[in-house]
């Protein structure tokens, strides 16, 4: 009996080309899966993306929203007659009035003690 007669006939040989060939076969395997999964996420996130964009170009698109911003700005700019818009100075009566219709605006003052929201 040859050397490779031999080797072939022997049961270790045959367990581990086995092995292995099942070991690459699962790897393969298991690669095509993860490319399946992949490709499914980049469809969904591509889709989520595009979805986001529409939504945000129909709200640029929406007048309310653009006729809010400037009459924010305008009353801002008559408030402090063009001056710094972070920055609201004026009579209480005006302020009170300016602050009112818009509850989102914060008020903070870190330089002196104010009593006109008392």
């Amino acid at each position: 009996m040859s050397l490779l007669q031999r080797i072939f006939s022997s049961n270790w040989v045959i367990t581990l080309v086995a092995t292995t060939m099942g070991v690459l076969l699962a790897f393969y395997v298991d690669g095509l899966g993860q490319q399946h999964r992949i490709k499914k996420q980049k469809a969904l996130a591509l889709k989520n993306i595009i979805e986001e964009l529409t939504n945000n170009r129909k709200q640029l698109e929406e007048p309310s929203d653009n006729i809010r911003i400037l009459y924010l700005l305008d009353t801002l700019t008559q408030l402090n007659k063009g001056k710094d818009l972070n920055v609201i100075m004026g009579e209480p009566e005006k302020i009170h009035a300016f602050i009112d219709p818009h509850p989102h605006i914060h008020i903070t003052d870190s330089t002196i003690q104010l009593d006109i929201f008392a």
